[in-house]
């Protein structure tokens, strides 16, 4: 245990399911965190708050990562808040309301 004791990591779709549990181990071994969420921001704020219970640093906010400026913000907070980090963990989705090679970045 402690694999990552030192290390910081940015975790995107981190408010629930896969992205959430990695998280949460990732703090129990010792893994400094900046979790970012999407719609559901009550469900973010618990795992933060799951996470900060194994004594790492943890915060994090909600992002609409759809709109690619978006992901300047989520980095540069995340990189104000951790300093740098050594870990993306990259599980934000996005629900395809049609065939999703018909989405552009725009």
């Amino acid at each position: 245990m402690n694999q990552l004791v030192g290390k910081k990591a940015v975790i995107t779709g981190a408010s629930v399911g896969i992205a959430a549990a990695i998280g949460r181990r990732f703090s129990r071994e010792g893994c400094s965190l900046y979790l970012a969420g999407g719609q559901n921001l009550e469900a973010l704020h618990e795992t933060i708050e799951t996470c900060r219970k194994s004594g790492v640093e943890v915060d994090g906010e909600g992002y609409d990562l759809s709109e690619m400026s978006n992901a300047a913000v989520l980095f540069n907070r995340a990189k104000s808040f951790l300093g740098t980090f050594d870990i993306l963990v990259n599980c934000a989705g996005i629900r395809c309301y049609k065939p999703c090679l018909l989405y552009t970045s725009d």
